[in-house]
């Protein structure tokens, strides 16, 4: 089985792998963003100083990577996974309150302009609106009972037990218009 997980930054996307790794066991684990920097798969870096990744070539190594892990678990980590239409069995989008990540990016050095573009992808969902049609399963998840819930749902599902993940998309939008009226309560006004 081919599990991808993606969300904006500072969602929790590793911490759910490792969840996901810990429960599973055998499971071959890949972070995009090592290939990234291992294999120097970017151009250049953009205003902010993010990587700008050269996709086909991320798309082409992380295929090798599922090639060389043929039967066992596989599990696709990055918020650039929904770019490269690989097919996965399930897609978990990891999802936060936007003003955790704003706290969680602020800790990590995101520049304010940077934080202000994460939290408006978060809010409109875009790891999940790139994810339909690539994953045969689409499942968000926010908060650590979501990650130990969609734990327990993963390791059944690749241990052959057949069941149903009770979850359902996630809607940010109040939460983006809350940002929106008190940029204040973010930590945004300034740059």
């Amino acid at each position: 089985m081919i599990i991808g997980i993606t969300g904006t930054a500072a969602t929790g996307k590793s911490t759910l792998a490792s969840m996901l790794r810990e429960r599973m066991g055998d499971a071959a684990v890949l972070e995009l963003n090592d290939l990234v920097r291992r294999y120097r798969l970017f151009s250049g870096k953009d205003r902010f100083g993010t990587m700008i990744v050269r996709l086909p070539a991320l798309r082409a190594r992380t295929m090798a990577f599922v090639r060389a892990n043929k039967g066992r678990d596989v599990i696709l980590v990055g918020h650039l996974l929904p770019e490269l239409g690989i097919r996965v069995d399930i897609m978990i989008v990891v999802r936060a309150k936007l003003n955790t990540l704003a706290r969680r990016m602020r800790a990590r050095g995101y520049p304010t302009d940077k934080i202000r573009d994460n939290l408006v992808d978060e809010a409109l969902d875009y790891c999940g609106a790139r994810s339909e049609g690539i994953a045969r399963e689409l499942i968000e998840v926010e908060g650590r009972a979501g990650m130990h819930a969609v734990v327990s749902y993963v390791s059944a599902m690749a241990a052959g037990r057949r069941t149903a993940f009770a979850g359902k998309r996630i809607d940010k939008m109040g939460e983006l218009l809350d940002m929106m009226t008190h940029n204040d309560a973010y930590g945004l006004t300034g740059s």
